[in-house]
């Protein structure tokens, strides 16, 4: 440990001739007083850095609970119980363009199947043009009259859209979340 800064300041001075401390050598009295505390800030840094890397670690290790295996598979998988599971499918989904009086319009044919044991209410759908890109051009819900779909059987659906915009290329048609999902 480096003597204190005082009492090295106090064995470089002297007393002159009016009483009054007087410095012998200025630079031999500054530069090992900044050397040493330097020397000091450089350790506290590095081991200030150690010291902060290495709590954080260990705070990580003991609050994650995936490392200590306490991870609630539960408590993470609860919104899939929540929901119903789909029972409704689209099939044999169809597009096509055409020509009508100078306009381009395009037709959308499918079938929306119920795919389980029981009957199932009919659910709107959602219809998404994308460009080339798989982007986003437009969309529109499809009003599908509500009626009770027999198990293993389906409901034809028919929707269009007149001018859709020119760089449609393709379209995603999805069922629409009932309110009670």
């Amino acid at each position: 440990m480096p003597p204190p800064i005082a009492t090295t300041i106090a064995k470089k001075l002297e007393s002159g001739g009016s009483g009054q401390p007087v410095r012998k050598d200025k630079k031999n009295l500054i530069a090992p007083c900044f050397y040493y505390i330097k020397r000091y800030q450089r350790a506290w840094g590095a081991g200030g850095l150690l010291f902060v890397l290495a709590f954080l670690v260990i705070l990580y290790i003991t609050t994650s609970p995936i490392i200590l295996d306490r991870y609630d598979h539960q408590r993470h998988t609860e919104r899939a119980w929540i929901s119903k599971p789909s029972t409704l499918q689209i099939q044999n989904l169809k597009l096509s363009w055409a020509m009508k009086d100078r306009t381009v319009e395009l037709s959308i044919r499918g079938e929306l199947s119920n795919v389980s044991d029981k009957a199932s209410e009919s659910q709107d759908l959602t219809i998404i043009l994308l460009d080339n890109s798989d982007s986003q051009l437009h969309s529109w819900d499809h009003k599908i009259p509500p009626q009770l779909i027999p198990p293993k059987q389906h409901v034809d659906f028919y929707a269009s859209a007149i001018a859709p915009p020119e760089e449609a290329v393709a379209a995603v048609v999805r069922i629409s979340p009932s309110p009670t999902q």
